[in-house]
């Protein structure tokens, strides 16, 4: 039910005496249904992006409050732009087996060359401009360049792998007859630089150049064992106590209570 000031302010001619104008976010009885939806889908899929996920934007933009709390107790956080939304989780703390169904570790050297590439660059580009820069960025990180056939699949794997999170997509021409040629005019390219920003979900605070286990324990494992917890049940189905330690255990039985007694939507399912 509408209270009565602000039924008044909505009703009151625009421009009124006393009345600021603002636009009025009616509750809806399927809030809650369509905001545990869309994180279970943005679990899954991290980047939603403008002409191809535009209902799901505008449902992140409409549960942005609930996104941003349920989120938070995770530690994660929740970019919600008008053109693209960015969930910046951390990974699940099990590497190995996301190594298994990985893309190959070409794939995702080549992943991060063009993004540090693509960074210096205009906006539309030829494919053969970027991969250049991207072979400049390998040779000053000491990474070996071979230009033959299996180096242009891995590329292209990994624009396509970009392409999907709508960092950098492609305008113009089939990337399959670049793998064949290597005709460096075959494709063009558009570049959000703005995305680019947001490519690696959990930078921390180390430098990753100079001690790079250092990093990736940092960017991969939440010191809260609480929250660990709640990102554990996030991402798995099943959590053997087992592999718990004493202090995962207990964080383990306070979310569990605190999953039972929230009477808004979580994750768990």
């Amino acid at each position: 039910m509408i209270d009565r000031p602000l039924e008044a302010a909505e009703n009151a001619p625009e421009g009124a005496a006393g009345v600021e104008p603002r636009r009025i976010r009616r509750w809806r009885v399927d809030a809650g249904e369509e905001a545990a939806a869309l994180m279970r889908h943005l679990n899954r899929h991290c980047w939603l992006v403008a002409g191809r996920d535009d209902e799901k934007i505008a449902a992140a933009r409409r549960n942005e409050a609930e996104l941003r709390r349920v989120y938070g107790r995770l530690g994660w956080s929740v970019l919600i732009n008008r053109d693209f939304v960015r969930l910046r989780k951390s990974p699940p703390e099990r590497a190995s087996a996301y190594a298994e169904a990985a893309p190959s570790a070409h794939t995702r050297c080549w992943f991060f060359l063009l993004v540090a590439a693509a960074d210096s660059l205009e906006p539309d580009v030829a494919i053969g401009a970027l991969v250049n820069a991207a072979r400049s960025a390998a040779a000053e990180a000491g990474i070996d360049v071979t230009n033959d056939i299996t180096e242009r699949r891995a590329i292209v794997s990994a624009l396509k792998l970009l392409d999907e999170r709508g960092v950098i997509e492609r305008i113009d021409g089939a990337l399959d007859i670049y793998i064949a040629s290597g005709q460096e005019q075959s494709v063009l390219l558009h570049i959000h630089h703005t995305r680019l920003l947001h490519v690696i979900a959990n930078p921390g605070s180390l430098d990753a150049a100079a001690d790079p286990d250092a990093w990736l324990a940092q960017v991969s494992r939440e010191p809260d064992a609480a929250r660990r917890m709640r990102r554990a049940l996030v991402d798995d189905t099943c959590v053997h106590a087992s592999d718990l330690d004493e202090e995962e255990a207990r964080g383990c039985r306070s979310v569990s209570v605190a999953m039972t007694d929230s009477p808004s939507p979580t994750l768990s399912g």
